[in-house]
């Protein structure tokens, strides 16, 4: 499996769900996105996706990371690191 297949793969994966679900707003790609020849749609329904798990609780942040050809198209973090900070 080519590594684009399986980015493609991934984002098709994580949109899956979002397809009811569209509260959450997709940021802006532009220059790294075209120079690493990725689809800006497919980034937006990535975005999308990550924000539903982090807006629904099922996990506390999330980064997602496309590079192809050498040249990283998509880096964009979601959430926190942490939901709940537990002291002692």
């Amino acid at each position: 499996m080519r590594k684009r297949d399986a980015a493609l793969i991934l984002a098709c994966l994580l949109s899956a769900g979002t397809m009811t679900a569209q509260a959450a707003e997709p940021r802006s790609h532009g220059d790294e996105a075209k120079a690493a020849n990725l689809d800006v749609k497919t980034l937006e329904a990535l975005d999308v996706a990550m924000q539903k798990q982090v807006d629904e609780k099922k996990v506390s942040g999330v980064i997602g990371l496309i590079s192809r050809h050498g040249k990283i198209g998509y880096y964009e973090a979601f959430g926190q690191r942490v939901i709940e900070k537990t002291s002692r």
